[in-house]
């Protein structure tokens, strides 16, 4: 269990935090800190903070189209944020999903909108050209057909993008044009809206059809009946999931386990409820999961958008849908009964599938290389975007505006999770990335922060049993790093064998022998002290039998 204790709050000098939003950490093993606002101009706010493996830097994703990259000064302390793109080099008017492979090859994901109530979904791939100051070509890796949006707050279009961990696919969220199924110009939804699409990520100019049988037959379609998954990421077992936001009642909102070929309800199923509007007669008016002017501020061709609906398709015959991962506690779960009453899931010994209705679930990640320490090893961690005090997640006497540890537990039924607080006092925290071992934060709201969460990293001097062998002898990327004197290298033999570790400078000269012995089969940790070293770029080589791995070193003071 975690230990609770009196808020504390770390922020960068110079930096001021509004005392409305004042971050708290709620476990005495945390610390965060607030590293740089982000820039202001005009309407541009973050939408995507997400980390450049090669570079080893975070990169921000704004609203008007600008993505900034953001690096750490000399000092490490303190943190420079420098605009390297804008919508004139990507042409994507409404940018909303980005991410890295491995080699740092930039996909941008995003839509552009007609002037006929329709838009076009577009995914734009950037590949560095070696010609220095992050120049890249950007080329079109994918664009759809044209397809109808409602003009409503619902039109949740392209955002959500993830790369498999091969690097070979890129998985698109492509959200809903309704609250729950409702109709706006005449129809429903579209065959490209509420599903979660895969393509190849060397695809060039490939146009998607919006046409959902022919998005099945061409491979395209990976999963439907998904309103609205704005965040995606991998499990370190290979397992997709994504967080799944609910509409404007009361229903509970999703994780997901992610798989080819599943429906996961949308819209005839909403977190554990049954959209009402399939059931006749129903009177908004006597739902108690509907805010009371939540039926009066939105119309549609049949009426008010929370109506009686006697022409609600019936769900697709012979589909079974895919429930969402239950939550068992202790936080995140409270919910509305069916007779209106108000309940925590965790106290009562039951548990919901997932969160709190409109906390709006966001910022999914993972400490994949389980780097943190006992009790967050290996867990999954999410922020809540909504306010605990505004008109809907205060209605079902919520709190947001955090960020929450998940401990997920796979069984032959599926997943289980308990949900944790850690960290509150955001303001509208939107996305979260895992760099060196900490993880950042950026809000969406005006204030614009961006936040560094310290967690206490884990131990390892020798062999670690838990985790499995590799078959050939592994160098991993040393922790932390960049680094100013001290850091540890990590690495894995499959078997015992002699080696060496060796440090060599930029232009190729030998610095410093770090270990030359042999050693048991195991994961390996040894400290490296760069006293002695001037700043700047090392090259780490492991030696063994199986051959010659490296990896770069960075010292800055």
């Amino acid at each position: 269990m975690l230990t609770r204790f009196a808020f504390a709050v770390v922020l960068v000098a110079g930096l001021a935090a509004s005392p409305a939003f004042a971050q708290q950490v709620l476990t005495d093993d945390l610390s965060i800190r607030e590293i740089l606002t982000l820039p202001s101009d005009g309407n541009q706010r973050p939408v995507r903070l997400v980390a450049n493996p090669a570079s080893n830097t975070l990169f921000v994703l704004m609203t008007t189209g600008q993505i900034y990259e953001i690096t750490p000064r000399a000092s490490g302390r303190f943190f420079n944020v420098r605009e390297r793109y804008t919508t004139d080099d990507h042409g994507i008017e409404r940018p909303a999903g980005l991410v890295f492979d491995a080699d740092g090859t930039l996909f941008l994901l995003g839509n552009n909108d007609g002037e006929d109530n329709t838009t076009v979904g577009v995914l734009k791939r950037a590949t560095l050209t070696g010609g220095g100051d992050a120049a890249r070509t950007w080329t079109t890796a994918m664009t759809t057909e044209t397809y109808r949006l409602s003009r409503t707050w619902f039109d949740h279009r392209m955002n959500g993008l993830e790369i498999s961990p091969d690097g070979e696919t890129l998985y698109i969220n492509s959200g809903s044009r309704t609250d729950h199924g409702e109709i706006y110009g005449g129809i429903r939804e579209e065959g490209l809206t509420a599903v979660i699409l895969r393509i190849p990520s060397g695809a060039t100019e490939l146009v998607l059809p919006n046409d959902r049988e022919a998005l099945r037959t061409q491979g395209y379609l990976f999963a439907e009946g998904t309103r609205n998954h704005y965040d995606l990421a991998f499990a370190p077992n290979g397992d997709l999931l994504g967080t799944e936001n609910a509409g404007d009642r009361d229903d509970n909102e999703e994780l997901n386990w992610l798989r080819e070929g599943h429906h996961y309800g949308f819209p005839w199923q909403i977190g554990d409820s049954q959209t009402p509007q399939q059931a006749v007669p129903y009177n908004p008016a006597n739902d108690p999961f509907v805010q009371p002017d939540r039926n009066t501020n939105n119309v549609s061709d049949i009426g008010w958008y929370f109506s009686e609906d006697p022409t609600f398709p019936a769900p697709p015959a012979g589909v079974t849908f895919t429930g969402p991962i239950r939550n068992v506690g202790p936080d995140g779960d409270k919910y509305r009964t069916p007779s209106g009453a108000l309940r925590d899931a965790s106290d009562e010994g039951t548990s919901i599938g997932t969160f709190t209705g409109h906390r709006s679930p966001l910022g999914l990640t993972f400490d994949a290389d389980s780097i943190f320490a006992e009790p967050y090893r290996g867990h999954a961690f999410m922020l809540s975007w909504t306010d605990g005090d505004g008109d809907l997640l205060g209605r079902l006497g919520g709190d947001g505006q955090d960020l929450l540890m998940l401990d997920l537990n796979k069984s032959s039924g599926g997943y289980t999770l308990s949900a944790t607080q850690l960290a509150v006092g955001f303001q509208n925290p939107i996305d979260a990335a895992m760099l060196d071992g900490k993880l950042y934060v950026v809000e969406y709201g005006s204030r614009r922060g961006v936040f560094e969460i310290q967690f206490p990293l884990r131990s390892v001097t020798s062999i670690d049993d838990e985790m499995p062998l590799p078959a050939q002898a592994s160098l991993d990327v040393n922790y932390p790093n960049p680094f100013a004197t001290n850091t540890t290298i990590r690495y894995s033999l499959p078997e015992p064998m002699a080696v060496q570790l060796i440090v060599y400078d930029g232009l190729g000269r030998e610095v410093r022998t770090v270990l030359n012995t042999t050693q048991a089969a195991g994961h390996w940790a040894v400290p490296f002290d760069a006293s002695g070293l001037a700043d700047g770029l090392y090259h780490l080589r492991l030696v063994t039998r199986h051959g010659v791995s490296t990896q770069t070193m960075h010292v800055v003071r």
